[in-house]
């Protein structure tokens, strides 16, 4: 809690009714948007999703993985970046994490994959560097 005040974080708004949270989460997200992510940009109106590489057998036949790449059209022309999938083998639907991943090596097999899809999640992972630089100039 020193730390907190410390750094003068505001305390956070109350959430005891729905309302209150819906308003607290749009606060959040100024927050956010302000002090940390940056602003962002529009919907595209047309997004590309090409699978590159299937391994239907992949972690012993339990799991399905894939590489994709999704593109789309920006303001400074086409953009586009790969992830990685990982599911159940024999399931369509299923609730994912979306990862994102500190190693180029991506996917990254020290994530653990496995254990995750064995509890009925999926994986979509990417390396942050592949969506942004990272660097001063943006």
């Amino acid at each position: 809690m020193k730390a907190l005040i410390e750094r003068n974080i505001p305390a956070l708004p109350p959430m005891n009714t729905p309302e209150e949270a819906r308003a607290a989460q749009k606060e959040l997200y100024t927050l956010m948007q302000d002090c940390l992510y940056g602003v962002m940009p529009p919907a595209p109106e047309k997004v590309e999703l090409s699978l590159l590489k299937e391994n239907a057998a992949d972690y012993g036949g339990k799991i399905v993985t894939r590489t994709y790449s999704v593109g789309f059209e920006t303001e400074k022309g086409y953009f586009s970046f790969p992830f990685h999938y990982a599911a159940p083998a024999g399931k369509t639907k299923v609730p994912f994490f979306v990862h994102i991943d500190f190693e180029k090596e991506s996917p990254n097999r020290l994530m653990p994959t496995e254990e995750i899809v064995d509890r009925g999640y999926g994986v979509a992972a990417f390396c942050y560097t592949d969506v942004s630089s990272d660097s001063a100039d943006g």
